[in-house]
């Protein structure tokens, strides 16, 4: 996915169990990718499957793994986070 170039949409088909989500432009654009990424699903099946998947940032291998939920892709960061209002 190029954040810089706005992310787009994944039509159709199936998400594999394993896999690997190459996220380009995240430090250009100081995307929060903990939030969810700019890319839409239209028709695809098994999202669920993108929590096996690993992660490259910037050309950087992650630790960090996809979450799909409420029809929505983001990548949380490792560990507790508290935020306090």
């Amino acid at each position: 996915i190029d954040l810089a170039a706005g992310g787009g949409t994944v039509k159709g088909g199936r998400v594999v169990p394993n896999g690997t989500l190459i996220l380009n432009g995240v430090a250009e654009t100081g995307a929060d990718i903990s939030n969810a990424l700019p890319l839409a699903f239209e028709g695809t099946l098994d999202a669920q499957n993108f929590r096996s998947w690993k992660v490259v940032i910037d050309g950087k291998a992650s630790s960090r793994h996809p979450v799909y939920a409420n029809g929505r892709l983001s990548i949380p960061s490792l560990g507790m986070r508290i935020i306090v209002f």
